[in-house]
């Protein structure tokens, strides 16, 4: 993996011992940010310490200059690196993906676009074991950005591991794809292959270009495609045709890629039978004790989530901080109902409208999109999750520290014969909301 990092994305591996620090790199192939950010690494992580650069490269023996202090050293990298023979101008497997679209612009606009799914494989079981999954993928061809060469062969894996997958996917930012074996060798662009695999947290911007100029050749030949994608928790499958594929990809791979910046908020789920056995746990007339013994019983009973909604409104949920959401059919989850509770973080113009906005529309985006994550799991797994919570949250009068926690039950309607998750009810316990 350390190779892969020198040789491959170009990072700077640092390590500081008590009288020097040794910075390995391939001058042939470090990134700029990298080169950018090792001066005030070594300022503030080896002062007037002796730095020791070694220069590594594929095809010579390793490099070692000594330096007595990490100016001399940058200033010699500088120097080194200007003089750095040009990068080959496409992948390991030739043009054939190029000349390449742009993919959608982070800063086009501040609203977030639609994420609309493509056609579940299996509506009952979307998600497949992470482990399973990669060993699937082992035999996979892969679009991946430029000096691969030395982890692919004939586009495949040199380690055709379960491990070297995952990595490949989820550190790496590849893009997997699978077809037929008779394929291999010939032209991604000959054919629309079975299987296309990313995570799109993770995911090279390269890779992506890559895909998403192919889905445009793909889409003028028959047949449909299975998209696998991680979305933090499992692999989730869909199939649809390339064109669907590729807004898919640009939705998914923007909102992933805005998420971690604009959120503050960690979130931890905590096992609800573990406090159900505790000594601090839930009194009988607690809300979260209520509604969760409510659910059971409407599960019980086969009630319809009209029932229930009834019967928790007249128990009083509502006069607790609550939402009502409901899932459309663009896979959104949108506030129905809003109850602030007692402890305003939002003045009131605001919380009324909140209701029909998309959860990840409310004021503080990276709030919304927390509660979403969190929200998504308790409908994939299609029961109660308690999640506890603490953060920074942008509210009316400003930056808050707050701690909360949160019981999302499922509510479910028959359809054609089938219960489906129609609804989400989310109601939380304030425990503190202080100004910064």
């Amino acid at each position: 993996m350390l190779n892969t990092m020198l040789h491959h994305l170009g990072w700077v591996d640092v390590g500081i011992q008590p009288a020097r620090a040794v910075v390995r790199l391939n001058p042939s192939k470090v990134c700029e940010q990298a080169l950018q950010a090792l001066p005030s690494a070594l300022e503030e992580r080896a002062p007037r310490r002796m730095i020791e650069l070694v220069l590594l490269d594929c095809d010579a023996e390793p490099v070692d200059i000594a330096f007595l202090e990490p100016e001399s050293a940058c200033r010699y990298l500088d120097r080194v690196t200007r003089q750095r023979r040009d990068e080959d101008e496409f992948s390991v497997w030739g043009a054939e993906a190029f000349p390449l679209p742009v993919p959608y612009a982070l800063s086009d606009t501040l609203r977030y676009p639609l994420a609309s799914p493509i056609l579940r494989e299996d509506a009952d079981r979307p998600h497949v074991d992470e482990e399973r999954f990669a060993r699937s993928l082992a035999m996979a061809e892969w679009l991946a950005p430029l000096n691969t060469a030395d982890s692919l062969r004939d586009r495949r894996l040199v380690e055709p591991t379960p491990e070297m997958v995952s990595f490949a996917l989820r550190t790496l930012g590849w893009v997997g794809v699978k077809r037929n074996w008779s394929l291999h060798g010939q032209s991604f662009h000959t054919s629309v292959p079975d299987l296309i695999a990313l995570d799109p947290a993770a995911v090279r911007r390269e890779s992506l270009n890559q895909l998403v100029a192919l889905c445009g050749i793909w889409s003028m030949l028959p047949g449909e495609v299975t998209f696998a994608w991680w979305d933090g928790t499992a692999w989730i499958r869909e199939k649809g045709r390339p064109v669907e594929l590729a807004d898919r990809l640009r939705a998914l791979c923007r909102i992933a890629a805005n998420d971690e910046p604009l959120a503050m908020v960690d979130s931890v789920e905590v096992p609800i039978h573990q406090v159900l056995a505790s000594s601090t746990g839930w009194a009988e007339d607690h809300l979260f004790a209520v509604t969760l013994k409510r659910w059971q019983d409407e599960q019980a009973n086969a009630c319809q989530s009209d029932t229930i909604l009834r019967d928790l409104e007249r128990l009083g949920v509502f006069q607790a901080r609550t939402k009502l959401l409901v899932i459309d059919e663009n896979d959104d989850m949108r506030i129905a109902r809003y109850a602030p509770g007692q402890i305003n973080i939002w003045d009131d113009r605001v919380h009324r409208g909140m209701e029909g906005s998309r959860l990840i529309d409310v004021p503080d985006r990276g709030l919304g999109l927390s509660v979403q994550r969190d929200l998504k799991s308790v409908q994939q797994r299609r029961e109660p999750i308690l999640h506890r919570c603490n953060g920074v949250v942008l509210g009316s009068d400003g930056l808050q520290a707050i701690q909360w926690s949160r019981l999302t039950v499922p509510l479910f309607q028959r359809v054609d014969g089938t219960d489906r998750i129609n609804a989400l009810l989310s109601t939380c316990e304030l425990e503190l909301a202080a100004p910064i």
